[in-house]
């Protein structure tokens, strides 16, 4: 987008094209010109040249908050690395455009995509995170025309880009209300469910399993449940469609490395994005290509009662993955 210098700089315009973004989609949010982002990333009017001075992270979440949305801030940690973009990933698959921001580059850009790449997994971990497996990301980048394509790693397919992923320090996603459990939490649990699914469903030990988690709505879960009945069967299907939980919720999806380059998974949870993370057992449902687990939430800590139910799923049959929030992009 063409900008004045003494107008608004790279954040603005990232926060502008998010906002843009959410007004053209969700009719509740109103829409924002790039003169009213200036003006919100300060309770007083800045006027003169402060806007091309640019904004910090703190100023572009005050942006988000007062445009009505509900921005969660994630920094990078060294020794966290990981975390941070298996993080970026989920929000991303869940569909949410990213404020991110490059303190070294000073530059911020919206990142609103992504393009797999089936790379065999390195990590030590017995679930290693899908992160792995992304090539690319689909940027906005004020200073390029859209859309243009962020290597996650340096390498000469970087085409001489000043920056790849690894310059990323911190990123906004402005979430709607009543998403209360953070992508961290889950970070945490999807690790712990795995000793669960050993336990109930008698996945090896030791099995290198993806982990993949995004959030999306029940709704959502019940248009997908109807449009692959077939596959998974009246019992599952059934039980999807009579849950009984919030809007929002997350789906942690486990998968072998086979199995992810065919687009299949091993099991999937539902879990409960409007949970607090304090939660004991914010998990709804867990279930593989046999069996589920269905959890009563109303009861918790020891006395949290789960009850087993046969699938009687098609034979031979596998899951697939559901991956409906975004479109896979063309890496160029």
């Amino acid at each position: 987008m063409a900008q004045h210098a003494d107008i608004a700089v790279c954040a603005h315009v990232a926060c502008w094209a998010i906002l843009r973004h959410y007004s053209e989609r969700f009719p509740p949010h109103r829409e924002f010109l790039v003169h009213d982002v200036t003006r919100l990333a300060t309770p007083f009017d800045p006027g003169g040249l402060t806007p091309s001075f640019g904004l910090d992270i703190l100023q572009a979440e005050r942006i988000f908050q007062v445009a009505g949305c509900f921005p969660v801030v994630v920094r990078k940690k060294t020794d966290l690395a990981l975390e941070f973009y298996s993080q970026l990933l989920a929000y991303l698959e869940s569909g949410f455009p990213l404020f991110v921001a490059m303190k070294k580059r000073q530059h911020a850009i919206v990142v609103a995509g992504y393009a797999w790449e089936f790379r065999p997994a390195s990590q030590p971990s017995s679930n290693p995170h899908v992160w792995s497996q992304v090539g690319s990301l689909l940027a906005i980048d004020d200073n390029s025309l859209p859309y243009v394509n962020v290597d996650t790693e340096q390498s000469d397919s970087s085409n001489g880009r000043a920056y790849t992923a690894q310059d990323f320090d911190a990123f906004i996603v402005p979430l709607p209300e009543k998403i209360f459990y953070p992508a961290d939490a889950i970070e945490g649990l999807s690790k712990s469910l795995s000793v669960l699914l050993q336990k109930a469903f008698g996945i090896p030990d030791g099995d290198k399993l993806f982990r993949r988690y995004f959030v999306t709505t029940i709704s959502a879960l019940r248009n997908y449940a109807r449009g692959h009945r077939s596959e998974l069967g009246e019992v599952l299907t059934g039980l999807l469609m009579r849950l009984d939980t919030a809007q929002f919720i997350w789906v942690v999806e486990y998968a072998s490395e086979t199995q992810w380059t065919q687009r299949h998974v091993t099991a999937r949870a539902i879990i409960d994005a409007s949970a607090s993370p304090r939660d004991p057992l914010p998990i709804w449902l867990l279930h593989d290509g046999e069996s589920a687990l269905v959890f009563d939430r109303t009861s918790v800590g020891a006395d949290s009662q789960h009850g087993l139910v046969k699938l009687k799923r098609p034979e031979g049959t596998p899951l697939g993955r559901m991956e409906q929030n975004l479109r896979p992009i063309n890496k160029n």
